[in-house]
């Protein structure tokens, strides 16, 4: 599986924050959707398969959960291999992203991940 350089992996987590800038207002006045796989109320869901990466704008407050998110996008696309996580007012939450076939959860406040990362 081809891993996606360092510097990829910075421009997808970028045009995330900017993707949920401009978008921002709209969560606002819309309302969210309880996905049960997800654990989680969700007002957007998001995948590309350019980048192999997913996205999911879940309310404030909320949380994934990580099996059941890692599941609904490899139905998707069996090689997704990044997802990312954020609250409707923009905040990242949590990041996961697979490496040598392992997935791991990068929380919001943490170091972003870099090839080696160990938590």
């Amino acid at each position: 599986m081809k891993q996606e350089s360092d510097s990829e992996f910075e421009m997808m987590l970028d045009a995330s924050d900017t993707l949920l800038k401009v978008s921002e207002s709209i969560y606002a006045r819309q309302q969210s959707v309880q996905v049960d796989e997800l654990m989680c109320s969700v007002f957007d869901v998001n995948y590309s398969y350019a980048t192999k990466c997913g996205a999911v704008v879940m309310q404030d407050g909320h949380c994934t959960h990580m099996a059941g998110c890692i599941r609904f996008f490899e139905r998707i696309d069996p090689e997704v291999s990044l997802i990312l996580t954020h609250y409707s007012s923009g905040q990242q939450d949590t990041c996961y992203r697979k490496v040598d076939g392992e997935w791991q959860a990068i929380r919001s406040g943490l170091p972003r991940p870099i090839r080696g990362y160990e938590h």
